[in-house]
């Protein structure tokens, strides 16, 4: 008996039918699983760029100068050297308080801000204006605060001086200063800004970095630079103009012509230069000297004490002046002050640093290399 193809294949898929069925299930199964999969991912993508987009705004790079303040006019500069938009900002964290509800929130993000902060991100219809604040929905609704209520903003002290520096002003209590609520913000206006990696909304307030001003009326300096996202230019492009742009004020060094001397000298707003700074000075092409100046608590021998006196430490190459190891050179005020002359000891007592950044006080001997003139760099100007 002949058998047509036809037969052959309605016979197979008969005895096969239990199989066929359940591998069309399982086909259709893992179809769906797969469909549904891609779905949720698209999904969990434009999710997250939406909240991405919620939180950074329009910044494509951030320059961060870390716990540093550099001067606002940089990102200034910067912009005109890029032709890219740029806003600048000081973020801190710090805490405060509702004044009609008494609570408090810990953990907040502070801004302080330029006029351009919001214009910057699209929003040319915000400002903040002196004296004020503005607070995202979640800050506002956990203080259970509206526009027109007091506020205290509490902080650490905004100085470019390190926190473990000795007689850091970071190591003194809070600053605390009371503002008015402005305005609550939404997740449109750019109330739920952040720089951090976080799906969680943050605690965030915005004011006005001239508000942020000390007891001296010094404004701090900013600590982060944004630019736009629509900016074509690299992370490596953006350093390199950086790089040729920045200069020694931005970033708290100031130089300055010593008349007594007749020299330059470079000084530092953090007390002390970091170590990075110090080898990128002295790889320079100019010819220049570490100096440290540190303030004594008192200079003595046997008989007489004189109390707070500068000490300069100076490096040889200076001037054939500077004294040996375990020597002091002194000026003739102090040597006729102490009845000191070349060949005595005299005792130096200063505070430093344990490693606990506690200060102690230390003590040394040093004996009298000779008693200079008060001129020229033994002089007290």
């Amino acid at each position: 008996m002949n058998l047509s193809t036809g037969y052959i294949v309605r016979k197979s898929l008969l005895y096969n039918r239990k199989n066929i069925v359940f591998l069309i299930l399982i086909t259709a199964l893992l179809t769906a699983v797969v469909t549904g999969s891609l779905m949720t991912g698209k999904s969990v993508r434009k999710s997250l760029r939406k909240t991405s987009f919620e939180k950074l705004g329009n910044t494509g790079i951030v320059v961060s100068a870390g716990l540093r303040y550099t001067d606002p006019s940089l990102p200034l500069r910067l912009a005109a050297k890029t032709g890219t938009e740029t806003a600048g900002i000081t973020e801190i964290e710090g805490f405060c308080q509702s004044f009609s509800s008494q609570k408090i929130a810990h953990d907040v993000k502070i801004f302080a801000i330029e006029d351009n902060f919001f214009s910057f991100h699209g929003n040319d219809t915000l400002k903040i204006n002196n004296g004020e604040v503005a607070l995202n929905e979640r800050l506002a609704e956990y203080l259970d605060i509206r526009p027109g209520d007091d506020i205290i903003l509490k902080f650490n002290p905004l100085t470019d001086i390190p926190a473990d520096a000795p007689f850091s002003p970071g190591k003194n209590p809070t600053e605390s200063i009371v503002l008015k609520v402005g305005r609550i913000l939404g997740k449109s206006e750019t109330g739920n800004f952040s720089l951090n990696i976080t799906q969680t909304i943050p605690f965030n307030l915005f004011v006005s970095r001239t508000d942020l001003q000390d007891s001296k009326g010094n404004v701090p300096g900013i600590n982060r630079i944004l630019f736009s996202r629509n900016t074509k230019l690299e992370i490596p492009e953006i350093y390199n103009i950086l790089k040729a742009e920045i200069k020694p004020a931005d970033i708290g060094l100031r130089v300055r012509f010593v008349p007594s001397t007749g020299t330059y000298e470079i000084v530092s707003d953090r007390i002390f230069i970091d170590q990075l700074l110090y080898d990128e000075i002295l790889k320079s092409s100019l010819k220049c000297y570490p100096v440290i100046t540190y303030l004594a608590n008192s200079i003595s021998n046997e008989q007489r004490s004189v109390p707070y006196s500068f000490v300069s430490a100076i490096d040889p190459g200076l001037s054939s002046m500077v004294p040996d190891s375990n020597q002091i050179l002194i000026n003739e005020w102090l040597a006729e002050d102490l009845g000191a002359e070349k060949g005595d000891t005299l005792t130096l007592s200063w505070y430093s640093p344990d490693p606990m950044n506690r200060l102690t006080e230390v003590k040394s001997e040093f004996i009298v290399s000779g008693v200079a003139e008060i001129k020229g760099l033994t002089g007290d100007s």
